[in-house]
């Protein structure tokens, strides 16, 4: 499996250059286009940006604990960002592969 990290400035081009290929390839080989759609996935974007609502600060304090116990639960540190980044790029694979998605 290939996930395309999509980033807020270059995503939205790397999307329509991974769709444009894709239709591309279809037209001239359906099921290598196939193939290659069920092997790879562009993200939706994910952010850094602090907590938003009371169930995501919740989640964020239990895994900057698990992940480095004693930090105070800062978002803005590198640690907190770190933790956030990872549960929503988590979030994001979930949903860009739906039932293909391998887990952890």
């Amino acid at each position: 499996h290939a996930s395309l990290f999509c980033d807020a400035h270059n995503g939205p081009v790397i999307k329509a250059g991974y769709d444009a290929m894709l239709q591309r390839l279809a037209d001239i080989d359906p099921s290598s286009s196939a193939a290659l759609a069920k092997m790879s996935r562009c993200l939706p974007f994910v952010s850094d940006d602090p907590p938003l609502g009371q169930v995501e600060v919740e989640e964020f304090a239990a895994l900057l604990h698990s992940a480095f116990p004693g930090a105070l639960p800062e978002p803005d540190s590198l640690q907190g960002r770190a933790v956030l980044t990872a549960k929503r790029l988590g979030s994001a694979l979930a949903s860009a592969w739906g039932e293909d998605w391998p887990g952890e």
